[in-house]
C-alpha cells in the first residue's frame, strides 16, 4: 500500500472500513494523502474499526449537505484514466490510458456484435433485444488489477450482469459460477488458474 500511495501520488483513498487498521497505519508517511473516505465493508457492514486516527470520513458523512453542482471542468477524451497492474509478475505498475482510448480498447466500446463504435450507450440493449442474450460475467482479479476493472467498467456500459467477490477461494469460485451461470470468468495467472483446475 506504501508503494501504491507513493508510486500514484495518491491524494485521496477510497476503502473498506475494515482497512482502516492498514490505511492508519500508512497514512502518516505520506505527505500528499489527504483525504479518506471510508465506505462499510461488504463481508462485515457492521465492521466499526477506528477511522479518526487518520481523518477518515465516512461515506454517508461525505455525501451528507454536497451540492449536486459540478466543481470541475467537462470531461475531456484526452483524460487520463490510470490502471494498476502487473501484480501477477512482480510490484503493479501504473498504466496511462486517454479516457476514450480504454474506452474502445478494453472497455467495450466497440460492439462486440456489430465491430462497430458505440456512440450511443443506450443502442447496448438492442443487442439483449435481437437474441444475443445477457452477459454474466465474474471477474475474479482485484478491481485495482486492470483485469478486473475494465471487465467491470464494460459490465457498467453494457447493462450487463457483474458477480464479485471480496477474496478468491477457487472452490467457492465454482459454486459461484454455477449458482449465477457465469458464462465469463476473468482471472489472473496460475495464481488463480492452477487452484481452479484442481478443484
Amino acid at each position: 500500500l506504501d508503494y501504491l500511495f507513493d508510486n500514484a501520488d495518491v491524494v485521496a483513498v477510497i476503502h473498506e472500513r475494515t482497512y482502516a487498521p492498514l490505511v492508519a497505519a500508512c497514512f502518516p508517511r505520506h505527505e500528499q494523502l489527504r483525504h479518506a473516505v471510508v465506505v462499510p465493508d461488504a463481508l462485515a457492514p457492521d465492521d466499526a474499526s477506528d477511522v479518526s486516527s487518520y481523518g477518515g470520513v465516512l461515506w454517508d458523512d461525505a455525501l451528507a449537505g454536497q451540492s449536486d453542482e459540478r466543481d470541475f471542468g467537462e470531461r475531456s477524451a484526452d483524460d487520463v484514466h490510470i490502471i494498476y497492474t502487473g501484480g501477477t509478475t512482480g510490484m503493479p505498475k501504473g498504466v496511462m490510458w486517454r479516457q476514450e482510448d480504454i474506452f474502445y480498447a478494453l472497455c467495450g466500446g466497440i460492439d462486440a456484435m456489430s465491430n462497430v463504435k458505440i456512440e450511443d450507450p443506450a443502442s447496448l440493449s438492442a443487442n439483449v433485444a435481437a437474441g444475443a442474450g445477457p452477459t454474466i460475467s465474474f471477474p475474479i482479479a482485484p478491481m485495482m488489477h486492470g483485469a478486473g476493472q475494465v471487465t467491470m467498467i464494460r459490465n457498467l456500459i453494457h447493462g450487463d450482469t457483474g458477480v464479485v467477490t471480496p477474496k478468491f477461494d477457487a472452490e467457492q469460485t465454482w459454486r459461484v459460477i454455477a449458482a449465477e451461470k457465469v458464462n465469463v470468468l476473468g482471472i489472473t495467472g496460475d495464481a488463480m488458474a492452477r487452484p481452479l483446475a484442481d478443484k
